[in-house]
């Protein structure tokens, strides 16, 4: 015989303009524990910006002039066309060459997070610590992502006994 039990589940969504997508987020037994996991979830999507944009945009540019410039200099430690030699002359790079290239950015990339936290350790002594990095970092991956009110769905759940 089976057994009938009813579950609450938790289901968000977010999103931007018109494109909205649903999330089961957890299911509970119990109404109580489903509504507070509902606002405790809502209330973690009000971030905050922690580090103000324009130290944030400082940190960016200097990443970038350092990442340019270690393509640029792991280019022309491998004799590889660098991307200005490329857009002044008729130049271009291999397929081994741009493979090359692709594997080293997909080394850079990993390392963006630590070296924008050591700068701004560095530059701003103290200041900022690396939770306050990590927090505007997702405020800014977030921020154009609108989130509506968590909704509580009742649903039966059958569990058959064997």
């Amino acid at each position: 015989m089976a057994k009938v039990i009813k579950a609450y589940l938790v289901i968000t969504s977010k999103g931007r303009e018109d494109y909205y997508r649903e999330h089961i987020e957890r299911g509970f037994d119990n109404i109580e524990s489903a509504y507070s996991f509902a606002e405790e979830f809502d209330n973690s999507h009000k971030l905050e910006e922690r580090i103000p944009f324009s130290v944030w945009g400082e940190i960016e540019e200097a990443y970038y002039d350092y990442y340019d410039k270690a393509i640029e200099n792991f280019c022309k430690d491998n004799n590889i066309p660098t991307q200005d030699e490329i857009q002044s002359t008729l130049v271009s790079r291999t397929e081994e060459q741009y493979r090359m290239v692709s594997n080293f950015v997909d080394k850079l990339n990993p390392e963006a997070d630590d070296w924008c936290k050591n700068y701004l350790k560095e530059k701003y002594k103290g200041e900022y610590t690396d939770e306050d990095w990590d927090k505007t970092m997702e405020f800014h991956d977030l921020q154009y992502d609108s989130w509506n009110k968590s909704k509580i769905k009742e649903v039966e759940i059958v569990i058959e006994n064997n």
